[in-house]
């Protein structure tokens, strides 16, 4: 199997590149002052040169107002959070640790735009060894003299490298901002991100300033072998002497940058604890007290809270959302990463994940504070100025644009979970029956017949009349397997086909496998993504109490939205089981031998990631492994695996009207796939993929150019199993259009 390179290779490349780069400064400090050896043995510096005493202690009194300062900020935020209800985020906390490590201090989650990842790893890394600097130069001014000889020397020439770094960061973002102009960046125009870019410009080139003034009075002709060793510095203390400055105006010239140094670096401290740059100490903590995922889940809401009270569902008030919740609100710092991959925000839909956070934390920061002075006083519980949230301030058609996909949660890099927001707001809207007819009927079927098409449930099990073999039923004899087909496969023409392929290819392999026919219902996962969680509950119920009556090891599912609610959010519900994906199955009978492709495959193919398989169970790589031994060729597109475009079906979209306001997911995905030239078969596994589209492929014109095939289609063709005649001469497998809803 070929695989072309993904797009974000060249991205990962410099990355990696970057942060050798970082890592290599003391290295490399460290080596050239082994070269230099020991003869600058007195090399050091006065603190706070040409500053009087009094001073000193001027900013040591400003430090500790500054610590109080900061926090009554961070009280403030605090006492918001508490109108939240209640949330457990405390435990495991090697693994928060683990995640803090890896995500805060270690930048895991860098954007996708390479230029803006080199830019922020500058500005991050630069001011973080700045920072530990200023620290150890007051341990060694006040309490242990030990910056001298070549630990001086290192020291200085790290400091000024990644002063360097961080200038050269933000004067990347300043041309980002006001040359680049990247649209994401529109929410990021208000005022304080501006100001806060352009006073760490000043801060920066002030302490340079600083720097080389002192250097040019105090090194440059009394120890010039030191000056050096501070490469900014030094350059900066030559513009000065050549320009003939004497040692009176180098003091006054010094005093007036260290007088604005000094205050611009205290006002930028006192912001950790207000504006933008709160997220430094916010988004560290939302990082360790995010949802910790099942094992594989790759975005924070794998499993949602259940309704604790029904008289009262879903998001009305702040105080319906979790402390936890209005914690993400404060801690999104408008980056617009999350809209980049967003399918609703780039069909030109009203939603937008950034949008959504950044109108609660407004209307947080308006109305909270007064609910808060309100229960201090009284007890009182309502404020004027209020407004449901859920239909007036997020509007019902912005809440149903979603489609759940969790593009959003995977690209942020503070782990904000929109889509506990959004299942919030829509089990209001449901509650109050703000919601499509379509959908509304879906539901009601769903609720009777225990299926999406409002198909009678002895039919669920009719696919299996075009098989040449019987397939049993787990409730009457054991099997290894147990089949939990879903709503789609067992009954939407389109995927009844791939169905049968799949239990030709069980059946070819000598799986011992059943299905539960009728007693099967749908698993509820979507149900539970439109907001109607007590119909997700009874659904579970029944399922669970339906498997506990059969005998089996474990189940496999060919939908991985199935695949998802029964992993990750039966187990709340008692429902504890080994599950696999069917495309994990194949890639273990392929690979053990109990499946031998009769010959290798010469297609040219590139596959598509579906969202509750990949971003929501971290199933990317065994898909792959059953291509590879296909022996097909695998073009990767530029959004895939974690950052695959979602099909448009999911969030409960497949049961609704569509808004027609742009092109359709679906139909995006397929363009991107021709635009890689020559791929004949767009390879999917999941049934509702194989709807979505083969529907897409006809209404973007690319039939005769590219094909929808499923991933068992390729292995049946590839063991050449004989297809029965009345099968292979029945109709064609029809769209989602055709489906009974």
């Amino acid at each position: 199997m070929t695989v072309a390179p993904p797009a974000k290779s060249s991205k990962q490349a410099v990355v990696v590149a970057t942060y050798a780069t970082l890592a290599a400064v003391p290295i490399v400090a460290a080596a050239l002052i082994l070269a230099v050896g020991t003869d600058l043995g007195d090399a050091g510096r006065e603190v706070m040169w040409n500053i009087a005493e009094w001073a000193r202690f001027l900013l040591y009194a400003s430090a500790a107002v500054l610590v109080i300062v900061i926090a009554y900020g961070y009280y403030r935020r605090y006492e918001l959070w508490r109108l939240g209800k209640p949330e457990s985020r405390t435990d495991n906390w090697a693994e928060r640790l683990k995640a803090f490590l890896i995500y805060g201090i270690g930048q895991g989650r860098l954007p996708g735009d390479l230029y803006a990842s080199v830019m922020h790893l500058f500005i991050f890394w630069g001011w973080v060894v700045l920072f530990i600097g200023t620290a150890m130069l007051t341990i060694h001014d006040d309490f242990y003299h030990y910056l001298t000889g070549t630990t001086y020397l290192g020291y200085s020439l790290t400091l000024d490298i990644f002063g360097l770094l961080a200038l050269i960061g933000v004067g990347m973002a300043l041309v980002r901002r006001y040359l680049m102009r990247p649209p994401k960046l529109r929410l990021a125009s208000l005022w304080d991100d501006a100001v806060l870019l352009w006073l760490m410009l000043a801060i920066l080139v002030s302490g340079f300033l600083v720097e080389g003034v002192r250097i040019a009075a105090t090194e440059l002709e009394e120890n010039p072998d030191w000056a050096g060793w501070s490469p900014v510095g030094w350059v900066i203390a030559k513009v000065f002497t050549e320009a003939g400055a004497g040692t009176g105006l180098l003091q006054d010239i010094h005093q007036a940058f260290w007088w604005f140094h000094i205050p611009a670096a205290l006002a930028w401290i006192a912001w950790v604890g207000y504006g933008k740059v709160a997220h430094i100490v916010l988004g560290s903590a939302n990082i360790f007290t995010r949802r910790l995922s099942p094992t594989g889940a790759q975005i924070a809401s794998a499993a949602l809270q259940p309704i604790t009270d029904f008289k009262n569902p879903g998001v009305a008030r702040l105080q319906d959302l979790t402390w936890k919740q209005l914690m993400q609100v404060d801690v999104c710092v408008r980056c617009g990463r999350c809209e980049g991959d967003c399918p609703a925000d780039l069909n030109g839909s009203h939603l937008t994940p950034m949008g959504l956070i950044q109108d609660i934390h407004n209307y947080m920061s308006e109305v909270g504070p007064r609910l808060v002075a309100a229960q201090r006083k009284d007890g009182q519980e309502a404020v004027a100025g209020e407004r449901t949230i859920a239909g007036d301030l997020i509007p019902a058609d912005v809440i149903w644009d979603c489609f759940t996909c969790g593009a959003c949660e995977a690209q942020c890099p503070f782990f904000v979970e929109h889509l506990s927001f959004m299942v919030g707001l829509r089990r209001r809207l449901v509650d109050e029956g703000t919601l499509d007819t379509q959908l509304s009927d879906t539901l009601m079927g769903l609720s009777r017949y225990g299926n999406s098409l409002g198909q009678s449930e002895k039919l669920r099990g009719r696919w299996t009349e075009g098989l040449d073999f019987p397939v049993k039923d787990v409730r009457q004899e054991p099997a290894e397997y147990l089949w939990f087909v879903g709503d789609q496969a067992s009954y939407n023409p389109a995927a009844q086909e791939v169905t049968r392929a799949v239990a030709r290819v069980f059946n070819k392999a000598g799986l011992d496998f059943g299905i539960m026919y009728e007693g099967e219902k749908s698993a509820g996962n979507d149900v539970r993504r439109v907001g109607e969680e007590g119909l997700f509950e009874l659904l579970a119920e029944d399922n669970i109490q339906t498997l506990g009556e059969c005998q089996f090891q474990t189940i496999v599912t060919t939908d991985p939205h199935t695949f998802n609610a029964l992993k990750n959010e039966y187990p709340a519900y008692g429902g504890q089981y080994r599950i696999c994906h069917y495309t994990e199955l194949l890639a273990d009978l392929l690979e053990n031998g109990k499946l031998k492709p009769a010959r290798r495959l010469n297609h040219r193919v590139t596959y598509h990631d579906p969202c509750y398989l990949g971003r929501y169970n971290g199933v990317f790589d065994t898909p792959r492994r059953v291509l590879k031994a296909l022996g097909v060729e695998l073009v990767e597109m530029g959004r895939s695996r974690e950052r695959s475009y979602c099909c448009g079906a999911g969030g409960g979209h497949l049961w609704m009207q569509e808004t027609g306001r742009g092109e359709r997911p679906s139909e995006n995905r397929i363009r991107e796939a021709v635009a890689l030239g020559g791929v004949q078969y767009f390879v999917v596994a999941c049934p509702k993929d194989v709807s979505m589209f083969q529907d897409a492929v006809k209404t973007t014109g690319y039939e005769e150019e590219i094909a929808v095939r499923d991933i068992v289609d390729l292995v049946e063709e590839a063991l050449e199993v004989e297809v029965p005649e009345r099968e292979a001469t029945g109709s064609p497998r029809e769209s989602a259009s055709a489906m009974e809803v």
